[in-house]
């Protein structure tokens, strides 16, 4: 290894280089001067890649720089080289400086070849030019987005703290289970009389206000909505500090954090004049279906535009109908009356669907639903804006006992009538009264015109009881027709009476005519 050394630095064995240029001045200077200059331009380059490394730690493949600055290096030594051995012949030492000035190279160049792929994939100036100002352009667009953001978070928490009857929470299910409110608006505190700030801090202020009778609805909901990622939907009772009662209806959507923590993002609102409404109309649905059962009614409406016929359950109760079978179309809801009940009917919708008349009638049922019974039917018409028909709706009552009352007492008169105008033609053919046939209906003091025609008297029809029997009784007869006179009577009664006095007008003729002959 020594006499290696020695060898490298050896030069007296060999001319040196400058009797290649035999001397010559010009000559020398021109070889000195020109590898100075490389070997100069040779060194500062490495010096500047090297700096240029140094401060751009984030380029790729910096390490490219230093091996090609390690290359240029040893270019620059071996044109020193060459001046040296203008004089000092040291040919190996320069050989070896070459040898390896010729690995770096080689070595060098090996890299390169396959970086060059990577090389020629980053992206140009003009390409990071592009992506710079698209760069700048989507960060303004996301700093505007932020500022939108912004606005509108603002906005919501201003909308969230007046509410009039609620209020915006955000609570956080921790991993070891418990619950925090990372947000709160300024409504919870007219609605659980606890201020926002506080809530946040403990929200065990909130929790043991609900009733405890609800708390385990409570735990199921959250349950449900823990595991299924379901709304959180659910009205419970809380009492607040000032012992008031309160309704109140939470909702909220579930989303699970990176971390894995779930937050709930939601609205509570205050219903309790709500459910109040809804038990009040519940009681009021109830009664009202109670009463129409009483009353054996129900209601019904008729949807112009789609035809759909819709009943109320009494009314299906009412008419006998399986409610299964749904409610009737126009046409079969026709057929449930008598033909000609069935008629005035049809005309009555119609006359409501073109004017908006109300119609009240007295209908038949159809004697397929077993006895005839009477129906008192009412419709009304709802208008739109533009003043047409649009729906129907109304009542259908079963008046069954009324109207065959009335139908009696109808039938009674008109028996009643028959009568009197039977007897009134037997005494104008026997030429007798009836002394007996002084009656009253409905406070007027009836008076055969036979009995005037026999006494001779000049009496209206309707003369007064105690002028008659002033005049033409005895005073001992009188008392006992006035008590008789005083007594009120039903039209059958008084039939009655017509009839049995007709029976012995009729005998007392029969006898007379016998005498007669």
């Amino acid at each position: 290894m020594l006499e290696f050394g020695k060898s490298l630095f050896a030069y007296k064995q060999f001319i040196p280089h400058g009797h290649c240029y035999l001397w010559k001045p010009e000559l020398l200077w021109l070889h000195i001067v020109s590898d100075s200059l490389i070997a100069l331009a040779y060194y500062s380059i490495p010096i500047t890649l090297l700096y240029f490394v140094r401060k751009r730690q984030d380029l790729p493949f910096n390490w490219v720089f230093l091996l090609f600055a390690t290359f240029i290096v040893t270019c620059g030594t071996t044109h020193l080289m060459e001046i040296w051995t203008l004089w000092y012949p040291t040919y190996w030492l320069s050989g070896c400086l070459k040898a390896i000035t010729a690995i770096v190279s080689l070595y060098t160049a090996c890299e390169l070849i396959p970086l060059l792929p990577k090389a020629l994939a980053l992206p140009s100036f003009a390409q990071l030019e592009a992506a710079n100002r698209e760069l700048e352009r989507e960060i303004s667009e996301r700093k505007q987005a932020e500022l939108l953001l912004q606005e509108r978070e603002a906005m919501l928490r201003r909308i969230s703290d007046n509410l009039p009857n609620g209020a915006i929470y955000k609570v956080i299910r921790e991993m070891d289970g418990s619950d925090r409110f990372s947000y709160m608006s300024a409504g919870i505190e007219k609605l659980m009389e606890v201020k926002a700030e506080d809530a946040l801090k403990d929200a065990s202020l909130l929790y043991r206000q609900f009733i405890p009778e609800d708390v385990p609805l409570l735990l199921a909901a959250v349950d449900e909505s823990l595991r299924n990622l379901s709304v959180f939907d659910i009205k419970l009772r809380i009492q607040t500090p000032s012992a008031r009662l309160k309704c109140l209806h939470f909702r909220s959507t579930p989303r699970q954090l990176q971390d894995g923590r779930m937050v709930w993002d939601g609205l509570v609102v205050d219903v309790t004049d709500l459910k109040c409404a809804e038990e009040t109309l519940r009681k009021n649905e109830a009664l009202l279906e109670e009463s129409q059962q009483v009353a054996r009614l129900g209601n019904w409406e008729f949807d112009i535009v789609t035809g759909k016929i819709t009943w109320s359950k009494q009314l299906f109760d009412l008419l006998n109908r399986d409610p299964a079978l749904l409610e009737p179309n126009y046409q079969e809801n026709l057929q449930l009356y008598w033909p000609e009940d069935a008629g005035k009917l049809a005309q009555a919708i119609e006359r409501a669907m073109s004017t908006g008349e109300y119609y009240k009638l007295i209908l038949r049922a159809s004697p397929s639903y077993g006895s005839t019974i009477y129906i008192e039917g009412i419709g009304h018409a709802e208008f739109n804006a533009a003043g047409k028909v649009i729906r129907l709706y109304g009542t259908a009552q079963d008046v069954t006992e009324r109207q065959v009352a009335i139908n009696k007492h109808k039938q009674a008169e008109e028996e009643l009538q028959r009568s009197e105008t039977l007897l009134a033609t037997a005494q104008k053919i026997a030429h007798l009264s009836a002394v007996g046939m002084v009656f009253q209906v409905s406070k007027t003091n009836l008076v055969s015109r036979n009995l005037h025609h026999l006494w001779s008297k000049s009496y209206s029809i309707s003369t007064d009881t105690d002028c008659i029997s002033s005049r033409i009784l005895s005073p001992e007869d009188r008392p006992v027709l006035q008590r008789h006179l005083l007594q009120e009577r039903s039209p059958m009664e008084t039939l009655s009476i017509l009839n049995i006095a007709l029976s012995d007008l009729m005998a007392h003729c029969a006898t007379w005519s016998r005498e007669q002959r």
